[in-house]
Formats: structure tokens, sequence, C-alpha cells
């Protein structure tokens, strides 16, 4: 049992790893793609923008999620040993 849960705090992590990443990733393209638009296109800014900050809401959300998750587990692994 004890190497599921450290199995899963492992995953847990790297998942957390990839989120922040992914959130990075995203208010990067955010401040460089919608602030200043490039001229050799058009593409519709306020759909773009809206969809950007909503995966950066989600993604926020999902962090939250797996970090909240992960504090759960180390708790319960450190009380498991008292």
């Amino acid at each position: 049992m004890k190497w599921i849960r450290i199995t899963f705090l492992i995953i847990s992590a790297v998942v957390l790893l990839i989120i922040a990443y992914a959130i990075i990733n995203s208010m990067v393209s955010y401040k460089y793609e919608m602030e200043e638009p490039p001229k050799l296109y058009e593409i519709n800014i306020e759909f773009a923008a809206g969809y950007l900050k909503s995966q950066i809401t989600w993604l926020w959300c999902f962090f939250g999620y797996v970090a909240i998750s992960i504090i759960i587990l180390l708790r319960s692994m450190f009380d498991r040993k008292k």
C-alpha cells in the first residue's frame, strides 16, 4: 500500500510540473500574442483572448486540485507512521 501512495505522489508531482509549465506558456502567449498581435494575418483577437483566459483559469483550478491532493496524500503518509 505504501508503494501505491509513493507512486501516486510522484505522478502527481510530475502532473503539477506539467500544469505549471502550461500556465506559464499560456500566460506568455496571452502577453505577446494578444497585446502585440502580428500584422501578418487576421485573427479574432477577442475570441483568442477569451480562450486563453479561460484556459489559464482552468489550469489554475486544476493546479490547485492537484496541489491539495498532494498535501492530503503527504499528510496521510506521515500520519500513518505515527
